[in-house]
This record gives structure tokens, sequence and C-alpha cells, in this order.
């Protein structure tokens, strides 16, 4: 609002040509949006005066915010649900908790429907397996991403070197 007031001051003071300079005009401008940020404050306060816009949007949005905290905490609850059962189908069935996670239950099931392995305990054991060379081929690739960064770095450093000679080659022959 003070922003709006003050758009007529602004454009007779810097359109103005009385001979004072830029800077005066400025502090001038200034002033005058101070005086009503100031008369504006205290009004606002006592009257607690809220555009009908801002009261629309917290009113929108407020409820919005709760509604998304529900669907969080059913989804919450859900999930708490789902986890509790397939530990208890996990104990019935003598099934180990460390591949109820992780899709291991879906790869665990692709590995004997594409006859990988015939029973379970072959299924886990080509599941580890799996995992090993997962890992295994991540951490060369990390290694080679490594070795790929030191080479870069290491053309650099010669390039600088280079340059680094050649302007003390320069500086000497003046």
């Amino acid at each position: 609002m003070t922003a709006v007031l003050t758009l007529p001051f602004a454009y007779v003071d810097l359109t103005s040509d009385g001979g004072d300079g830029l800077s005066t005009k400025i502090g001038s401008l200034l002033l005058v949006w101070g005086f009503l940020w100031l008369v504006y404050k205290p009004l606002d306060k006592l009257c607690n005066v809220k555009p009908e816009y801002l009261k629309n949007y917290s009113k929108k949005h407020m409820s919005s915010n709760q509604d998304i905290l529900n669907q969080k905490h059913q989804a919450n609850d859900n999930v708490q649900y789902n986890l509790k059962g397939l530990k208890k189908l996990a104990e019935a069935a003598n099934y180990p908790e460390r591949y109820l996670y992780n899709y291991d239950p879906a790869r665990i099931y692709d590995i004997v429907s594409v006859g990988r392995a015939d029973t379970f305990k072959e299924a886990l054991n080509v599941l580890e397996t799996d995992k090993y060379h997962a890992k295994m081929q991540q951490t060369s690739e990390q290694t080679y991403q490594s070795a790929r960064q030191a080479e870069i770095e290491a053309r650099a450093a010669k390039g600088w070197a280079a340059a680094a000679a050649f302007y003390a080659a320069t500086n000497n022959r003046k």
C-alpha cells in the first residue's frame, strides 16, 4: 500500500527539474515512503486490516495443509499396518527378515520364475551373489570415476604449469 501511495510522489520528484541531484530526489522519495510506512503500520495494527484475498488465501491453504497432514498420517498408518503383517508372514513362513525390504521378495520371485534357482535356499544364494556383483560393479565404477577425475586434474595441473612457465619466460625477456 505504501508503494502505491508513493508512486505519484516518485513520478513528480524524479521528473521535476529543480536542479537537485539524483541523490536528493531519492532521499526525498525515501523520506516520503518512510513517513507513509510509519503511518500505515500503526493503522494496520490498530484496525487489523487484512485484504480479502489474504483471508481467502490463508483459509484455503490452512485447510489444504490439514488435508495433506491427514493423508500423511493415514499413509503412515497403512505402512505400519503392512509392515506388521509382512513381519508376521515372514515369521510364519520362516522367511529371513533381512530379505523383506528393498524389492528382495520380488527379486527372489523373479529368480525362481526364470529358473535360476529351484529352491528357496538356492534363490537366496543367487540373490546374495547378484547383490555382491552389483556392489563390486558399483565399487569398480567409483574407482574408475575417481581415476578419471585424477587424470583430469593432472592434465589441468600440467596445463597450469606450462602456462606459468611461459609467463615466467615472457617476463624474464623484458
